[in-house]
């Protein structure tokens, strides 16, 4: 019984990983996966084989998670623009302080205590307020929406080094 599921797990991250990443295969065994600029991740301790998570997944591509980022500001609180690093950043101003809402688990970017949190942040201070949504994949089961967040979290830091970088904030 153990190596069907092992099998069965295998060809499903095999499966699931987009067509232009690179899997990396140690002992014929999904240990770690590497997604380009995202980086690698790995299922090796602290993420996965301890008493806390015996079983651990991958996360998916972000492709398949869908990071998006949605911007508001005080000027702009009831029309969300989505910016990215591809694209432009609209109304942000990098004279503004910038803050970052990430909802979790089932939660929705449309959520109400998601937009009374950033209505409220809005109302009290004059700041870019960026909203990441990853609705795509927080859903079930819990295990594949827990290890997607560290893709979450990759995205987020190429996002933030981005303004960084070319914009000086």
């Amino acid at each position: 019984m153990f190596f069907p599921i092992t099998v069965f797990f295998a060809c499903f991250f095999a499966l699931s990983a987009g067509a232009d990443e690179v899997l990396s295969v140690p002992d014929a065994r999904i240990f770690d996966v590497c997604y380009g600029e995202y980086g690698c991740f790995t299922i090796r301790p602290p993420f996965g084989a301890t008493l806390q998570r015996p079983i651990a997944v991958l996360p998916a591509a972000a492709s398949v998670v869908g990071t998006k980022f949605f911007l508001y500001t005080r000027d702009t609180r009831r029309n969300r623009t989505e910016i990215s690093r591809f694209t432009t950043l609209g109304p942000w101003s990098s004279s503004k302080p910038t803050k970052l809402l990430i909802h979790g688990f089932l939660e929705r970017a449309d959520s109400q205590w998601y937009i009374d949190m950033k209505n409220a942040i809005l109302s009290v201070d004059d700041i870019n307020v960026i909203m990441v949504d990853w609705t795509q994949g927080n859903g079930f089961p819990y295990d594949q929406a827990s290890a997607n967040t560290q893709m979450v979290g990759a995205e987020v830091a190429l996002f933030i080094n981005y303004l960084i970088k070319q914009h000086g904030s």
